[in-house]
């Protein structure tokens, strides 16, 4: 390894903890000759019997006198996603706007924007206080109950 290359695999990150240590030189594949032989022949077996697997599914997916639906669900499941692969999962995040949000000073809306906030927390399940000074609460939002 070069002095070059061994500076780079031992240098120390940005954050400043610990040293990034490369186990084989940079620039090497860590497996250069790919996956061992063993796990080379069990995929190869294994695709032998793609064709006989995916038979056996489509049987236990059709049978509707001896398997349970939960098996039939999930042998068409298999079969789709093998077909067409597995659907994109989305990913939600758990995010409350209330925990980092920073006041609203509600002298600086106008009356139609405190209505339309007042609306909006209506709607969504938070009536708070009143955001126009000695008026109660609604019940209903305002949008509506001017039709």
């Amino acid at each position: 390894m070069s002095a070059e290359n061994t500076a780079r695999a031992t240098r120390t990150p940005s954050h400043g903890v610990g040293k990034l240590a490369a186990p084989f030189p940079l620039g090497k594949s860590g497996t250069p000759a790919g996956k061992p032989k063993e796990i080379r022949e069990v995929v190869a077996l294994a695709r032998t019997y793609t064709e006989e697997a995916v038979h056996g599914l489509a049987k236990i997916a059709r049978d509707t006198k001896k398997t349970p639906a939960v098996a039939r669900v999930m042998a068409w499941n298999s079969l789709l996603d093998r077909a067409w692969g597995k659907p994109i999962q989305p990913t939600f995040h758990a995010f409350d706007a209330r925990a980092n949000a920073a006041p609203i000073d509600l002298d600086l809306l106008t009356e139609e924007q405190r209505e339309v906030l007042a609306d909006i927390l209506l709607l969504t399940g938070q009536p708070e206080a009143p955001l126009i000074e000695g008026e109660t609460p609604a019940t209903e939002p305002a949008a509506i109950s001017r039709r």
